[in-house]
């Protein structure tokens, strides 16, 4: 009804328009829009994952196991650290580095 009380007014149907039910069948089986394209992504910034610039990828890794992948990272930190080091002009470092640490010890060692 209308809200009156009188039991006569626009029914249901007659507010979708003049097809009423013929009116929503209509819409249900007609196809969805297009949705608007996506609008491009923002560049990644610096150490987001997924970028060549992130400190986590690893070229070829969406193809790579686990291990392989942790392994592949391994190697790929040591050799920043290394181009790194070398451009602070250090030579030292790893394996040496400890062994000339220890030999400063002994040294401080045997002149107390």
């Amino acid at each position: 009804g209308d809200g009156d009380g009188d039991g006569a007014g626009a029914c249901a149907g007659d507010e979708l328009g003049k097809g009423g039910i013929a009116d929503i069948a209509a819409a249900a089986a007609a196809p969805a829009p297009t949705p608007a394209p996506a609008t491009p992504a923002a560049p990644a910034a610096i150490g987001t994952s997924g970028t060549a610039e992130s400190t986590y990828y690893v070229e070829g890794m969406e193809s790579m196991d686990s291990e392989t992948y942790a392994r592949a990272l391994e190697l790929k930190l040591a050799k920043q650290q290394r181009e790194r080091l070398a451009r602070m002009g250090e030579t030292d470092a790893g394996r040496k580095a400890s062994d000339n640490y220890m030999a400063w010890l002994e040294g401080q060692s045997r002149s107390n």
